[in-house]
């Protein structure tokens, strides 16, 4: 009986399907470990594919915003036509008498400076800078809409911009993973902008108030430069008897603000 015992224990019979099942309890052991890493990857690796879109819209939106302010200038050209009569006797000028009321008028002029704003325009009615008249002219970008506000003497608060893409691999109809809203702020006082922007829309494809994603603000101060000028010249001459004759005149005031933005402060925020 005992050899018998003893023999059984020394015996290799059915000894390969136990180590079997130990070598699939094994496997299965770490196929699962595998699959939990990989899941726990894969979704680490979505977010931080998310996280790099809503960063790059985001920055990418920055850097236009840039492009299209820092170091643009924009001048509000007052000008300002007042006519005078002078009387002349033998030659020799009488006191000056303003003939009409003065008239004003506003230009926008781009990207010259008041040296050449100067040199470029007359200000005349009928000549090509009637273009430039502040209700003729073309608002066509930030820093000219800023100087006809800042013309008109008002402020923007949080106006709305959206920058929206073709993209076309969105997780559901209507949703531009890149499109980015910027808020412009507007003081006329010093012509200083404010850009607030963040993605338009979160993460599960609904709209965005600018509390979730990747946000960044950017500050353009405004530099501004006031110059002066004057002029005057002969427009008409009208005899009104014996060595006596009136010369009407024109004097035109000019002043000319020039802003210059430039990028003054940016900062990020998650």
């Amino acid at each position: 009986m005992k050899n018998r015992i003893m023999n059984k224990l020394r015996s290799k019979a059915g000894a390969s399907i136990t180590f079997a099942l130990l070598l699939f309890l094994v496997c299965a052991v770490l196929c699962s470990v595998i699959v939990a890493a990989a899941s726990a990857a894969a979704g680490r690796m979505s977010k931080i594919v998310q996280s790099e879109e809503t960063y790059y819209a985001v920055t990418s939106a920055a850097e236009m915003m840039k492009k299209m302010l820092d170091g643009k200038t924009v001048s509000i050209v007052k000008v300002t036509r007042t006519e005078y009569d002078t009387p002349y006797t033998n030659g020799n000028p009488g006191a000056a008498t303003q003939a009409a009321a003065p008239t004003e008028y506003y230009y926008l002029i781009a990207d010259e400076n008041p040296s050449d704003v100067l040199v470029n325009h007359t200000f005349k009615s009928g000549t090509s800078d009637d273009s430039f008249l502040v209700d003729s002219v073309v608002i066509d970008t930030i820093p000219k809409d800023a100087a006809k506000h800042i013309k008109d003497e008002t402020s923007l608060t949080t106006r709305e911009l959206k920058i929206t893409s073709s993209y076309n691999f969105s997780p559901k109809p209507g949703y531009d993973v890149l499109a980015v809203t910027v808020n412009e702020n507007l003081d006329y006082s010093d012509g200083k902008i404010k850009l607030t922007l963040y993605n338009t829309y979160k993460s599960d494809g609904s709209v965005n108030t600018g509390t979730s994603g990747y946000t960044m603000l950017l500050e353009f101060g405004a530099d501004k430069i006031i110059t002066n000028s004057t002029r005057t010249e002969e427009i008409s001459s009208t005899t009104t008897g014996n060595n006596t004759y009136t010369i009407r005149s024109e004097k035109t005031d000019i002043e000319i603000k020039s802003y210059t933005w430039h990028l003054t402060a940016g900062r990020a925020s998650l």
